[in-house]
Formats: structure tokens, C-alpha cells, sequence
């Protein structure tokens, strides 16, 4: 994704990954593990017979006072939204309590799961740089030391994983590192002019859309995700597989950074870079309230940071007219 590697291995038959928009996150075959920036390794669950003896599987039983020990020593997030970044918030009604997972423990508290949690933990320089996720069907191990994540699945959820819900649920989990490469992922639109690439910020249904759909042909580099990476004291903007339209490969700096209105005409007006700082940390604030405390920093200091770099303004226009030249104007104009 952008010029970034990633790796990603999975120990089970995953359907999904077959779709082209997993491309990006899919090393080459004969790429080593460190060769990558960032590491991903997703296992499937073995199920368990109902009536088996926990403390006969290999390693014995895992005690919740045991888990707890354990997490307390690394970075909890305060609040997990669905409890998972990688499970989507689409299970069906009664999903948990199905026949293939009333058989099996919490992920958590199986043994091997629990080892993987304590090798991370007691071999962090910093535990709190060690962020676990426990829910009941899915548990995320993210070493932010090692930018490696390793992600245990409860058995039975192949088909749910399999799901274009699952693929979109998938962004968060593959955006966690980027703060520590230099970089951020960020809602919003990405044109490519002479200038240099205009990034164009609104929330859902905000306009994002509808302006890339009235820039010039071949311009558009994403309507919805965009990855900003830092080069020297610039950024650079680069697609994701999380758009709609674009096409335009991306690469160029980022010139300007604008704040979308609708309006019954055109209207553009210069911002000061704390404006649009502002708004960019609230409305891409899920990509950072899960982070630990240093890569939170990062992330805050980088998107600071790249609206300083570009021109801040405020575009307004209609549906039906977008003035690219003065957009491109503008941001030559920036200081």
C-alpha cells in the first residue's frame, strides 16, 4: 500500500484474499519476513470438543486472573468499538451462541493464545508498546516495537471473514503501523493537478465524491482513503484499496489541504494549518484513539505536520461547477 511492504500470511484456506484489493497487502511469494515494513500473521482456531478436559490440552487451562495479570502490564485500549478491529460490527443475531463456538473457551483464554500474549508482552522494551484486543471470538496481538501483528480467530468464522464487511473492517487493522512509518491514513478525496495533489476533507456524505467526480480526467487518486507519507520536511499522497473511484497512481506532494462545503456557487478562502489539523484529528480520530500513547503522539505530530507543510482554505461549490484552475491557484499560492 503506497510504498510500503506488507505481509501477510494466513495458516487457513482464506477465500477473500483472492479479491484484487487484497493486492496491496499481499508480499510476494519469495519476500522474506524482513524485508517487510510491517507483518501480519492471522490463525484460525482449532475447535474443541464440548466435553473435553481443558486442563488436558497441552499446556493446561488458562485462569481469568492469569489474563488479567497479563494484560494489565500492556496498553488496553480504554473503548474497542465491536471489540475487534479485524471482526466487522455485521455479526448475525445470535452469532455467538452457534453450535461451532459454544464448544470452544473464550480466544483469550486458550493456551496457545495466552503464550503468544505473554512472548509479546515479556518481550517488549516497553510492554505499554504492546497493544492486545480480547474479545470472545477474535483476539489482535499488535507489537508496536516490532510492527507485527498476530491475530487469533475463533473457529467458525471463515464465512464471515469471507464477507465484502469483513474487507472494509480490515482498514483499521492495516492503518495501526502507519503512524510509526512516517505516515496517517486519512478521510478524504486526492487530486492530482500541477501543482502538486489537492487533498479534499469532508465527512460522510460531505462532498468527497462528487468533487473527485468533477475533477479533470485522470486526475483522481482516491474519493474516500487516502495514505499521506512523510518525505523529508513534505508529504506525499498515495491511494488505498478503500476507494471507489481513482485510478491515478499518486506519488506527487501534497499542495493543499481543503475543507469541503457545499454551496450554491464557488467560493474558496485560506484557512490557518490549525483549522484543518483540527479537523482531520476529530473526523480520523478512530484510525488513532486505540493507539498507545507514543504512536498516538506520532500520529498527531504527523497529521499536524502535513497541514502545516500545505495550503489550508476552505472550498465551497456546487455539484455542478468546480474551479480547478483557481484550486490549483491556490495551492501554488500557499506559503
Amino acid at each position: 500500500m503506497g510504498p510500503f511492504l506488507f505481509r501477510t500470511g494466513f495458516d487457513f484456506d482464506y477465500s477473500a484474499i483472492s479479491d484484487p484489493c487484497f493486492t496491496p497487502f499481499l508480499a510476494p511469494a519469495d519476500c522474506m519476513a524482513g524485508s517487510a515494513d510491517v507483518r501480519f500473521d492471522v490463525t484460525m482456531l482449532v475447535p474443541q470438543a464440548s466435553n473435553s478436559d481443558p486442563s488436558r490440552r497441552p499446556g493446561g487451562a488458562v485462569e481469568p486472573a492469569e489474563l488479567e495479570e497479563l494484560l494489565g502490564r500492556c496498553h488496553r485500549p480504554a473503548r474497542i468499538r465491536g471489540g475487534s478491529q479485524l471482526l466487522p460490527l455485521l455479526l448475525p443475531r445470535g452469532f455467538e451462541a452457534s453450535a461451532v463456538l459454544a464448544a470452544a473457551p473464550p480466544v483469550a483464554l486458550t493456551r496457545a493464545v495466552f503464550e503468544r500474549i505473554r512472548e509479546a508482552v515479556g518481550g517488549a522494551e516497553d510492554p505499554m508498546r504492546v497493544s492486545v484486543l480480547a474479545h470472545s471470538l477474535i483476539v489482535e496481538i499488535r507489537d508496536f516495537e516490532r510492527l507485527s501483528a498476530s491475530v487469533f480467530i475463533a473457529p467458525g468464522l471463515s464465512d464471515l471473514l469471507a464477507s465484502r464487511a469483513a474487507f472494509y473492517s480490515l482498514r483499521k487493522l492495516f492503518s495501526l503501523f502507519l503512524p510509526s512509518l512516517g505516515s496517517v491514513m486519512i478521510h478524504c478525496a486526492a487530486v492530482s493537478l500541477e501543482c502538486g495533489t489537492v487533498l479534499l476533507a469532508a465527512p460522510d456524505s460531505g462532498g468527497k465524491s462528487t468533487a473527485a467526480a468533477l475533477a479533470p480526467p485522470g486526475s483522481v487518486i482516491g474519493d474516500d482513503r487516502i495514505l499521506a507519507v512523510r518525505s523529508g520536511s513534505a508529504f506525499n499522497a498515495f491511494g488505498t484499496p478503500w476507494n471507489v473511484a481513482g485510478g491515478n497512481p499518486g506519488g506527487g506532494r501534497v499542495a493543499a489541504v481543503l475543507l469541503l462545503r457545499k454551496a450554491d456557487g464557488f467560493r474558496l478562502e485560506r484557512i490557518h494549518h490549525r483549522e484543518a489539523f483540527a479537523f482531520l484529528w476529530r473526523d480520523n480520530l478512530a484510525y488513532f484513539e486505540d493507539l498507545p500513547p507514543r504512536e498516538r503522539d506520532s500520529a498527531f505530530e504527523t497529521t499536524l505536520s502535513m497541514c502545516r507543510s500545505a495550503g489550508c482554505g476552505i472550498l465551497g461549490f456546487s455539484p455542478d461547477r468546480l474551479d480547478w484552475d483557481a484550486v490549483g491557484r491556490f495551492a501554488e499560492a500557499a506559503p
